[in-house]
């Protein structure tokens, strides 16, 4: 097989799940060759693959016990309940009823680390140099300064804990906690990603840094957000049980914007005019007209939307979702703008796109 023949195949396969791979290589015997030739980067049982003669192209191997691994291997997951962890593990999972000790048990080549619920050992200079992602679980309550190394990026901490201190997390980006008590000052300024998980439902108001670009809000969360979003958050996703009111809420800085199922508030001169990504929950069902700036690219509603959208969709929007319920006309004048709509099943209103259009119509 030539070199630029290879080098093709190898450009089409970045393009290919491994099962197209393997499903391409069984069309004919010069194909079969490509299966040594292709690089298989899904996450896949070391136990399915053991046999295999193209064994050393997988790159991403889930393993039970120290053994062969696969030449090209890059990332080596290991879930266990023991401290006898294999010098190769990238990934590695402590279960769910695990709680000994670590006494450096944690090798240099981890680089995701994640304990089970119920650990709750000291973690002094344990944790290697090497991680990048770390998960305690929901019984940890050991002092976390200056045990974590600043190497760690990303950090999540389950709902019991609660010694969360600004300053004990400086080198931390992107943080996700539980705990239902935060004061001024707890978020470290290094976060710039910062998600609220269940059950998380306190008044954010002064207490998010101005760093804070990307802000996610727990299921849980229901207060007022008056005065609370910073002008640095560009990312707001709403968890599924907010439902209160937005205008003059959401900064001008904002691009994309998420609500959860319940919220059903009227949006009219609400949404800034920053936003490109809009989208909307499973109930929301109010009007929207004279309310979608002429910013939004991409708009979805949930399956309970039905309200007129004549003369409310701007020119802007390339792509609109809407629900099972809708049934509602859709004008000429949307088909001519938007690129991509994607519409239910039962839906029984009549479309007739313009000739000038160029629209993809999907039914789900």
């Amino acid at each position: 097989m030539s070199i630029i023949y290879s080098d093709i195949l190898s450009i089409i396969g970045k393009n290919l799940t491994d099962k197209e791979k393997i499903r391409w290589t069984m069309v004919s015997k010069m194909m079969d060759q490509c299966k040594y030739m292709f690089i298989y980067n899904e996450i896949i049982e070391i136990d399915k693959i053991i046999n295999t003669p193209y064994f050393d192209n997988f790159e991403n191997v889930k393993i039970t016990e120290d053994g062969n691994i696969p030449k090209k291997a890059k990332f080596i997951h290991l879930t266990t309940n023991t401290t006898n962890i294999p010098k190769y593990v990238t990934h590695l999972t402590f279960d769910f009823d695990f709680d000994e000790p670590l006494d450096n048990c944690i090798p240099e080549s981890v680089t995701h680390l994640a304990f089970g619920n119920n650990f709750d050992q000291p973690i002094d200079k344990c944790i290697p140099s090497s991680v990048v992602h770390l998960t305690l679980g929901d019984s940890f309550s050991h002092p976390i300064k200056g045990n974590i190394p600043p190497s760690v990026k990303y950090l999540e901490i389950r709902h019991n804990f609660n010694r969360l201190l600004a300053n004990a997390i400086p080198h931390v980006t992107h943080l996700s906690f539980n705990n239902n008590n935060i004061n001024v000052g707890t978020i470290s300024k290094s976060v710039t990603h910062l998600t609220f998980g269940w059950p998380f439902n306190q008044s954010l108001k002064n207490k998010i840094s101005s760093n804070v670009t990307h802000l996610t809000l727990s299921d849980n969360f229901n207060r007022s957000i008056d005065d609370t979003i910073p002008s640095s958050v560009t990312y707001l996703k709403f968890g599924r049980r907010f439902n209160l009111p937005i205008k003059g809420h959401i900064p001008a800085s904002v691009t994309h914007l998420y609500f959860g199922d319940y919220f059903n508030q009227p949006i009219e001169d609400a949404i800034p005019a920053s936003v490109t990504h809009l989208y909307f929950g499973e109930y929301f069902n109010q009007s929207i007209y004279n309310s979608i700036p002429p910013s939004v690219t991409h708009l979805h509603f949930g399956d309970y939307f039905n309200q007129p959208i004549y003369q409310c969709i701007p020119e802007s929007v390339v792509r609109l979702e809407l629900g099972k319920n809708f049934e509602q006309v859709i004008d000429k004048s949307i088909l001519l703008s938007v690129a991509h709509v994607s519409l239910c099943r039962g839906f029984k209103q009549t479309i007739c796109p313009s000739r000038d259009a160029r629209i993809k119509i999907v039914f789900v």
